[in-house]
């Protein structure tokens, strides 16, 4: 089940992006969304086998959890823009 919303999160920002950038930037947008969709997980994954090196698993663990949740925070403070857009305009 997380699998499937993951995914459809992920479809719903790409449909987004598409339907909201204008066509001359469209290829340009979503070269840069691919290249973020995949270099954030890998530095991610990184980061956090290096952390769980360092310190202890658990510890590392504790810390992501941490820093995920306060991000999440973040984002839902910081997206009352976002949640107000009704159209893109470059």
């Amino acid at each position: 089940m997380k699998l499937a919303a993951g995914g459809l999160a992920i479809s719903i920002i790409v449909a987004g992006l598409q339907y909201f950038s204008p066509q001359q930037h469209r290829g340009r947008i979503m070269s840069f969304y691919i290249i973020i969709s995949q270099t954030i997980p890998a530095t991610s994954g990184i980061a956090a086998g290096i952390f769980a090196q360092i310190l202890s698993p658990s510890t590392a663990l504790i810390i992501f959890g941490l820093v995920i949740i306060f991000l999440v925070l973040l984002t839902l403070y910081k997206l009352q823009d976002i949640k107000q857009l009704e159209h893109f305009h470059p």
